[in-house]
């Protein structure tokens, strides 16, 4: 079932309102993931502290699958006792761009999760053995570049340019695409360029569906990057977009030690969602402390364990 609202008394938690009915609790642990934008906008009017945060954007860069063996095995064939081979790229500058989630012999597929939105993502079989290699490409996008002061001004940014690939994608997901090379030149490809996304390409130009800080920063970072791939990077360079969701756009506020929200008691953010983790490790990390917290403070023996272990660590060290 689906959460619609929260159930709040007097400063204090009681429990969640779904799709199916209400369900009462003392404590909610809400863990929603960075796409979860009807609870962003529902926190905000329950009056649950948010505020905005930077985010990655930016676009997903593909290339056969065979190019990046050759660039990072050489001329040996490694890739068959050591699989396809991956790559992590970043540049430094007045804004960073680099690589991330690269899905070696992947497919890039959509990440939807509005209707007529549209941005991208990428993914991996097990046997990673597509004959594509794609990996998101992306700047952070600072606070002062949302454009308002709103909390969900970073979200409003997401939805602007994932409409707008929704209207190049003609109204049926297809995919825009642009070959690197012509993004760098400021035209349409001609032709659509091979590529490993399933549902149907356009050729747009992408500069389009990015802020301008971004897109600034990704035309001085392309040529870099092809420059440590001693020219290979870019020929073969298949551009698709936007990808939007690399991180949570808002900071549901909790406090530090209690890790609970300071207007709703029992109410407790985690995770990437909530603004305080940047992938799966980092959220997982996350939620077991907020775990541990809550286990502390309905457990008040687990408190006099953990104060004792420390005083014994203290006296061996």
């Amino acid at each position: 079932c689906r959460v619609e609202d929260l159930w709040i008394d007097e400063g204090r938690i009681r429990g969640v309102i779904t799709s199916s009915g209400t369900l009462a609790a003392e404590v909610v642990v809400l863990a929603t993931g960075h796409s979860a934008r009807d609870v962003y906008e529902m926190l905000h009017r329950r009056g649950v502290p948010i505020v905005a945060k930077a985010f990655q954007m930016g676009l997903r860069v593909e290339h056969p699958q065979e190019t990046v063996n050759r660039v990072q095995y050489g001329p040996q064939r490694y890739e068959e006792t050591l699989g396809s081979a991956d790559y992590s790229l970043v540049v430094h500058g007045s804004a960073d761009v680099f690589t991330f989630c690269m899905c070696a012999g992947g497919y890039i597929i959509p990440s939807v999760s509005q209707r007529e939105f549209f941005c991208t993502n990428g993914m991996s079989l097990s046997k990673r053995d597509s004959p594509y290699a794609d990996s998101g490409l992306v700047v952070t996008l600072p606070v002062e570049e949302f454009g308002g002061s709103d909390p969900l001004a970073g979200m409003r940014v997401q939805q602007k340019y994932e409409a707008l690939a929704y209207q190049l994608g003609r109204g049926e997901y297809a995919c825009p695409v642009q070959r690197a090379t012509d993004f760098l030149a400021g035209r349409v490809s001609k032709g659509v360029p091979s590529c490993s996304y399933p549902r149907g390409l356009v050729a747009a130009d992408l500069s389009q569906l990015l802020p301008p800080y971004i897109r600034r920063a990704i035309v001085t970072g392309l040529p870099l990057f092809d420059r440590r791939w001693h020219g290979r990077f870019l020929p073969e360079a298949v551009l698709v977009g936007p990808e939007a969701r690399g991180s949570s756009p808002i900071r549901i506020v909790r406090e530090e030690h209690s890790r609970e929200s300071p207007a709703v008691q029992g109410l407790y953010p985690v995770g990437e969602g909530a603004g305080y983790a940047g992938g799966i490790v980092s959220a997982a990390v996350d939620g077991l402390r907020t775990a541990k917290a809550i286990v502390a403070k309905y457990a008040p023996w687990v408190r006099r364990e953990e104060s004792r272990n420390s005083c014994e660590i203290a006296d061996s060290v």
